[in-house]
């Protein structure tokens, strides 16, 4: 699942948001955030992702070899903000950032690698068609492990209320 598709004027970002809170420690191939199961890192699925937009983005101008040196880039944001990732080994922790920092992180060209052009902007209509065309809504009711959601209660900023079904 991606969350957000972000056009800058250098690369194209796939992010995931995780509202995890506090210290999140990776070792590994899974994330342990404090007082709650460890999960699998989300970088290597957003890579599968960005792969496969990159592969859509050449195909639809293939003679165009200037889009093969666009960057897509995978990217977590850590919504909550006591949260922060405690990455010994620099395994993920260059493609995630705080809410709080996410301004200058996505407006940083730190991500992209030798190859990649700096000014995507030509391309801006094509990407921002291209991914609203392939992007496709959440088909079914919400599910939360065997719980289906019959309906919306309520929702605060801290959290959304259902009515399920198990």
């Amino acid at each position: 699942e991606v969350d957000i598709a972000l056009i800058t004027p250098h690369a194209v970002f796939i992010v995931d948001v995780k509202g995890t809170r506090g210290s999140i420690e990776v070792q590994g191939s899974k994330w342990y955030p404090d007082g709650r199961r460890p999960f699998q890192s989300p970088l290597p699925k957003l890579r599968e992702h960005a792969k496969a937009i990159k592969g859509i983005l050449t195909d639809k101008d293939p003679a165009n070899r200037d889009l093969e040196r666009l960057c897509v880039v995978e990217a977590v944001i850590l919504a909550a903000p006591d949260a922060y990732l405690v990455d010994p080994r620099d395994r993920d922790a260059d493609h995630v950032c705080t809410l709080k920092k996410a301004t200058a992180f996505f407006a940083s060209k730190g991500l992209l690698p030798n190859w990649a052009s700096d000014n995507i902007k030509p391309f801006h209509k094509l990407l921002l068609k291209t991914i609203t065309g392939e992007a496709r809504a959440r088909t079914g009711p919400l599910v939360f492990g065997n719980w289906e959601v019959i309906e919306r209660i309520g929702a605060s900023e801290l959290f959304t209320e259902y009515r399920a079904c198990n």
